[in-house]
């Protein structure tokens, strides 16, 4: 063992202590890549799960109309009641939003509404109402348009 240490030109301290920085370099590097991680699908389905309403969706099926599933992106306190009815009125105040079924959850911080696609886009929509809620410094990030377990709609940004 001590030939070996001679060898290497490193002792076992000089080695424990590389072995200490590169461990801190990379759970810093872990740590500053972390925020911009996209979300893991099981998050993504409770933001589904928690706005999820079968009358909502029901109706807007049965008119041809498309569900908007989204995450609220910005500072939101999960014990705020009056947040989310405020949020809840300021969506269904879009024009192109159906009427009463904007529903919001603030743990996990999730929307989700119906409108018409005659109107216009899903992306189209979501600007709008990202337009209104600016003020407030939230926005809406679309999960998923389309019911679960139906075939979910391609959204690409322009």
């Amino acid at each position: 063992m001590r030939s070996q240490i001679w060898r290497s030109g490193v002792g076992l301290g000089e080695r424990a202590r590389r072995a200490t920085h590169t461990s801190l370099l990379a759970a810093m590097l872990l740590a500053a890549v972390a925020p911009h991680a996209r979300a893991c699908n099981a998050c993504l389905e409770d933001k589904i799960a928690a706005t999820y309403d079968w009358q909502v969706v029901s109706a807007a099926q049965a008119r041809g109309h498309t569900i908007v599933f989204t995450a609220i992106a910005g500072k939101v306190k999960a014990d705020d009641p009056a947040l989310a009815k405020k949020l809840a009125r300021q969506i269904g105040a879009v024009r192109g939003v159906d009427p009463g079924t904007p529903r919001v959850s603030l743990s996990p911080p999730a929307a989700s509404f119906s409108f018409d696609p005659a109107h216009g886009s899903a992306l189209k929509l979501l600007k709008a109402i990202n337009q209104t809620l600016a003020p407030s410094g939230l926005s809406l990030r679309i999960v998923r348009v389309g019911a679960p377990g139906a075939a979910a709609v391609a959204v690409v940004p322009r």
